[in-house]
């Protein structure tokens, strides 16, 4: 979810696999595309909703047009 050009959240519903080592390979290949210009949160969720025609969301962005 990107709500604003310097920085976006990553809404992941991690398993008991997911590491720290995990979170820091997705922002090491995420800075590696934004030359270090956002700043990465991530926010770990139960589930991610579907859209209403079933399917998941990939990205969403908010950004004002």
């Amino acid at each position: 979810m990107q709500k604003s050009l310097d920085k976006i959240t990553l809404v992941i519903v991690k398993n008991n696999q997911f590491s720290l080592e995990d979170e820091a390979l997705i922002k090491q290949e995420i800075n590696r595309y934004s030359h270090n210009e956002l700043d990465i949160e991530f926010d770990f969720v139960a589930n991610i909703a579907l859209t209403p025609s079933g399917k998941h969301r990939v990205t969403i962005s908010q950004l004002d047009k």
